[in-house]
């Protein structure tokens, strides 16, 4: 029972790196833009966020940010607040 566990959190912990180094590839781009924001969404669903809430989710994002320039941190940021609202 303990070898499931272990496999379990290590399982856990290889899609949890996985989505938090897609969505760092994702949220270091200067613009937000319609590609940008496709690919985010991919990486949501793609984690088992689902589609409702990845399209939700993305959708406030760009109501905020689209089309705007922006440093890595304030996109890193922005995101954050989005998804904790979530």
């Amino acid at each position: 029972m303990a070898d499931w566990f272990k496999r379990l959190k290590a399982g856990l912990k290889k899609s949890s790196d996985k989505l938090s180094s897609g969505l760092n590839d994702i949220l270091t781009k200067r613009k937000i833009d319609a590609e940008m924001l496709d690919e985010l969404e991919e990486a949501l669903i793609a984690a088992d966020v689902g589609y409702k809430a990845s399209a939700e989710i993305v959708k406030k994002f760009a109501a905020r940010k689209q089309d705007k320039d922006a440093s890595k941190d304030e996109i890193k940021s922005a995101f954050r607040k989005m998804a904790r609202k979530w």
